[in-house]
Protein backbone atom coordinates (compact mmCIF):
# COMPACT_ATOMS: atom_id res chain seq x y z
CA UNK A 1 0.00 0.00 0.00
CA UNK A 2 0.98 3.40 -0.83
CA UNK A 3 0.26 6.20 1.48
CA UNK A 4 -3.10 6.72 0.11
CA UNK A 5 -4.40 3.45 0.91
CA UNK A 6 -4.10 1.88 -2.63
CA UNK A 7 -2.33 -1.41 -3.06
CA UNK A 8 0.73 -1.18 -4.81
CA UNK A 9 2.55 -3.76 -7.18
CA UNK A 10 4.80 -5.82 -4.97
CA UNK A 11 8.55 -7.33 -6.38
CA UNK A 12 8.67 -10.88 -7.56
CA UNK A 13 9.14 -13.90 -4.84
CA UNK A 14 7.46 -16.41 -2.85
CA UNK A 15 4.03 -15.38 -1.16
CA UNK A 16 4.54 -15.45 2.62
CA UNK A 17 1.83 -14.82 4.91
CA UNK A 18 -1.91 -15.78 4.60
CA UNK A 19 -3.43 -16.11 1.45
CA UNK A 20 -6.88 -15.86 -0.10
CA UNK A 21 -7.49 -17.18 -3.07
CA UNK A 22 -10.52 -16.34 -5.14
CA UNK A 23 -12.27 -18.41 -7.51
CA UNK A 24 -9.89 -21.16 -5.84
CA UNK A 25 -13.24 -23.95 -7.26
CA UNK A 26 -11.55 -23.42 -10.60
CA UNK A 27 -9.05 -25.24 -12.88
CA UNK A 28 -6.58 -22.52 -12.30
CA UNK A 29 -7.50 -21.84 -8.53
CA UNK A 30 -7.35 -25.48 -7.66
CA UNK A 31 -4.02 -25.55 -8.66
CA UNK A 32 -2.70 -22.30 -7.40
CA UNK A 33 -4.32 -23.34 -3.77
CA UNK A 34 -2.44 -26.84 -3.86
CA UNK A 35 0.70 -25.15 -4.50
CA UNK A 36 0.43 -22.43 -2.18
CA UNK A 37 -0.54 -25.27 0.44
CA UNK A 38 2.22 -27.63 -0.25
CA UNK A 39 4.62 -24.67 0.66
CA UNK A 40 2.85 -24.33 3.37
CA UNK A 41 0.87 -21.21 3.05
CA UNK A 42 -2.18 -20.73 4.93
CA UNK A 43 -4.90 -20.18 2.66
CA UNK A 44 -8.52 -18.79 2.40
CA UNK A 45 -10.12 -20.81 -0.63
CA UNK A 46 -12.77 -18.76 -1.84
CA UNK A 47 -15.55 -20.30 -3.75
CA UNK A 48 -18.95 -19.50 -5.19
CA UNK A 49 -21.65 -20.61 -3.43
CA UNK A 50 -22.57 -23.87 -4.83
CA UNK A 51 -19.46 -24.78 -6.79
CA UNK A 52 -18.38 -28.24 -7.52
CA UNK A 53 -15.99 -28.87 -4.76
CA UNK A 54 -14.04 -31.38 -6.58
CA UNK A 55 -10.61 -29.88 -7.60
CA UNK A 56 -10.03 -29.24 -3.88
CA UNK A 57 -10.25 -32.78 -2.90
CA UNK A 58 -6.93 -32.50 -2.30
CA UNK A 59 -6.26 -30.02 -0.20
CA UNK A 60 -3.77 -29.90 2.51
CA UNK A 61 -4.34 -29.05 6.23
CA UNK A 62 -4.22 -25.09 6.37
CA UNK A 63 -6.23 -24.87 3.53
CA UNK A 64 -9.65 -23.36 4.43
CA UNK A 65 -12.58 -23.14 2.16
CA UNK A 66 -15.08 -20.58 2.21
CA UNK A 67 -18.23 -20.12 0.13
CA UNK A 68 -19.11 -16.41 -0.59
CA UNK A 69 -20.38 -14.56 -3.73
CA UNK A 70 -18.28 -11.58 -4.26
CA UNK A 71 -21.37 -9.64 -4.59
CA UNK A 72 -22.18 -9.40 -0.74
CA UNK A 73 -19.69 -6.54 0.23
CA UNK A 74 -20.64 -7.29 3.89
CA UNK A 75 -19.73 -10.37 3.43
CA UNK A 76 -16.24 -9.97 1.57
CA UNK A 77 -15.12 -7.29 4.49
CA UNK A 78 -15.92 -9.84 7.39
CA UNK A 79 -14.50 -12.88 5.09
CA UNK A 80 -11.35 -10.38 5.13
CA UNK A 81 -10.85 -9.33 8.03
CA UNK A 82 -11.58 -12.44 9.44
CA UNK A 83 -8.71 -14.28 6.99
CA UNK A 84 -6.24 -11.45 7.25
CA UNK A 85 -4.70 -12.65 3.95
CA UNK A 86 -1.30 -10.49 3.55
CA UNK A 87 -1.75 -11.36 -0.72
CA UNK A 88 -4.97 -12.08 -2.15
CA UNK A 89 -4.88 -13.94 -5.63
CA UNK A 90 -8.18 -12.94 -7.96
CA UNK A 91 -8.95 -15.46 -9.97
CA UNK A 92 -12.78 -15.88 -9.85
CA UNK A 93 -14.95 -14.65 -13.08
CA UNK A 94 -17.89 -15.99 -15.05
CA UNK A 95 -17.12 -17.71 -17.84
CA UNK A 96 -20.15 -18.38 -18.95
CA UNK A 97 -20.03 -15.78 -20.92
CA UNK A 98 -17.56 -16.21 -23.05
CA UNK A 99 -20.15 -16.19 -26.43
CA UNK A 100 -22.33 -13.13 -27.06
CA UNK A 101 -24.82 -13.54 -29.65
CA UNK A 102 -27.25 -10.35 -28.99
CA UNK A 103 -28.10 -11.44 -25.54
CA UNK A 104 -27.19 -8.57 -23.29
CA UNK A 105 -28.23 -10.71 -20.07
CA UNK A 106 -24.89 -11.86 -20.94
CA UNK A 107 -23.06 -8.50 -21.15
CA UNK A 108 -25.25 -7.74 -17.46
CA UNK A 109 -23.67 -10.97 -16.11
CA UNK A 110 -20.08 -10.79 -17.23
CA UNK A 111 -20.58 -6.99 -15.95
CA UNK A 112 -22.00 -8.12 -12.53
CA UNK A 113 -19.48 -11.30 -11.88
CA UNK A 114 -16.37 -10.10 -13.83
CA UNK A 115 -16.32 -6.10 -13.10
CA UNK A 116 -18.30 -5.68 -9.93
CA UNK A 117 -16.84 -8.52 -8.51
CA UNK A 118 -12.96 -7.83 -8.98
CA UNK A 119 -13.93 -4.03 -7.75
CA UNK A 120 -15.74 -5.39 -4.38
CA UNK A 121 -12.32 -7.45 -3.84
CA UNK A 122 -10.03 -4.62 -4.30
CA UNK A 123 -12.82 -2.58 -1.68
CA UNK A 124 -12.39 -5.44 0.85
CA UNK A 125 -8.78 -5.83 -0.06
CA UNK A 126 -7.88 -2.08 0.94
CA UNK A 127 -10.65 -1.74 4.00
CA UNK A 128 -9.01 -5.22 5.33
CA UNK A 129 -5.52 -3.39 6.63
CA UNK A 130 -3.55 -6.65 6.08
CA UNK A 131 -3.50 -6.95 2.88
CA UNK A 132 -0.01 -5.86 1.15
CA UNK A 133 -0.70 -7.46 -2.79
CA UNK A 134 -3.19 -8.51 -4.72
CA UNK A 135 -2.41 -10.65 -7.74
CA UNK A 136 -4.66 -10.57 -10.61
CA UNK A 137 -4.53 -12.92 -13.47
CA UNK A 138 -5.62 -11.84 -16.50
CA UNK A 139 -5.95 -13.65 -19.84
CA UNK A 140 -5.23 -14.80 -23.83
CA UNK A 141 -8.23 -13.84 -24.42
CA UNK A 142 -8.03 -9.99 -23.46
CA UNK A 143 -5.65 -10.29 -26.84
CA UNK A 144 -8.32 -11.36 -29.28
CA UNK A 145 -7.92 -13.90 -31.48
CA UNK A 146 -3.74 -14.04 -32.29
CA UNK A 147 -1.66 -15.78 -33.04
CA UNK A 148 0.67 -17.71 -29.44
CA UNK A 149 2.45 -16.07 -28.19
CA UNK A 150 0.52 -13.48 -27.84
CA UNK A 151 2.61 -9.83 -27.35
CA UNK A 152 1.19 -7.99 -24.31
CA UNK A 153 2.23 -5.13 -25.80
CA UNK A 154 -0.48 -5.35 -28.75
CA UNK A 155 -3.34 -3.53 -27.50
CA UNK A 156 -5.94 -5.38 -26.47
CA UNK A 157 -8.98 -6.55 -29.02
CA UNK A 158 -12.23 -8.54 -26.69
CA UNK A 159 -14.12 -10.69 -28.56
CA UNK A 160 -17.04 -11.47 -26.13
CA UNK A 161 -18.18 -9.98 -22.93
CA UNK A 162 -16.10 -12.53 -21.10
CA UNK A 163 -13.04 -10.66 -22.74
CA UNK A 164 -14.40 -7.67 -22.17
CA UNK A 165 -14.81 -7.58 -18.82
CA UNK A 166 -10.95 -9.21 -17.98
CA UNK A 167 -9.73 -6.13 -19.71
CA UNK A 168 -12.09 -3.46 -17.90
CA UNK A 169 -10.60 -5.07 -14.60
CA UNK A 170 -6.86 -5.04 -15.72
CA UNK A 171 -7.83 -1.23 -16.03
CA UNK A 172 -9.77 -0.78 -13.12
CA UNK A 173 -6.42 -2.49 -10.92
CA UNK A 174 -3.89 -0.92 -13.22
CA UNK A 175 -6.09 2.90 -11.90
CA UNK A 176 -6.17 1.61 -8.47
CA UNK A 177 -2.30 0.72 -8.48
CA UNK A 178 -1.08 4.08 -9.54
Amino acid sequence: RDRGGRCRAAGGGVTTGRTLVTGAAGFLGANLVAALAARGTPVTALVRAGSDLGRLRRLAPGVQPVACDLDDRDRLDRLFADAAPATVYHLAGDTGTRHFDGDWGVVDRALAANVAGAMNVARAALRSGSVRRVIRTGGLEEYGDVAEPADEARREAPTSPYSASQVTVTHWFGMLQA
